[in-house]
């Protein structure tokens, strides 16, 4: 079903599709393996998780070509996972990906009367995620440690967003574990 449409500056008019999630798996399978490098146990999980979630596949297409992909799946209290976005077309704008990822949400979001929508991003999609209207509410805190004579020694650096940063915090918790 066509839900909108929107202005591309190189390829015109595109339109954006919502989809059954399992049309993703069934009619993209080869390309959600090649691009994410799954295997076919790891294929057929994903696929079982998202159909027994249930959800949409979005798709935006121009007169003749798929340009890129994503899914909202139903998640736990009353909100929308959006996950594997994938941009076919290498000059398809980032622009244009995000105002469908904003209007497709949008549509989900009002039609299943859900509260929102969440994801979980990558360093290289943080920026198109905010073009589409999305804040970051936190980040994934990897904290390092040593371990030596099997002791874990947590080191006063963490890093998040792609960067090292010094933990000033760090003496509030536990050193050793």
């Amino acid at each position: 079903m066509i839900i909108s449409a929107v202005t591309c500056k190189i390829f015109g008019k595109t339109t954006i599709e919502i989809r059954d999630i399992s049309e993703f798996f069934t009619g993209y399978g080869d390309l959600l393996r090649k691009t994410f490098n799954l295997t076919d146990n790891a294929f057929n999980r994903i696929y079982k998780f998202k159909k027994d979630r249930g959800g949409f596949l979005v798709v935006i297409k121009d007169k003749k070509n798929v340009l890129g992909l994503f899914t909202l799946t139903f998640a736990e209290d009353n909100f929308l996972e959006l996950g594997d976005l994938i941009k076919l077309d290498r000059t398809f704008p980032r622009e244009t990906f995000a105002m469908a990822m904003k209007r497709a949400c949008n549509f989900v979001i009002n039609q299943n009367k859900q509260d929102g929508v969440y994801l979980y991003t990558n360093p290289y999609a943080l920026n198109l995620d905010k073009m589409a209207g999305f804040k970051v509410n936190s980040l994934y805190v990897r904290n390092v440690s040593l371990v030596f004579l099997n002791f874990i020694f947590l080191l006063p650096i963490q890093i998040y967003g792609g960067k090292i940063h010094n933990y000033w915090n760090f003496y509030k918790r536990k050193v050793i574990r």
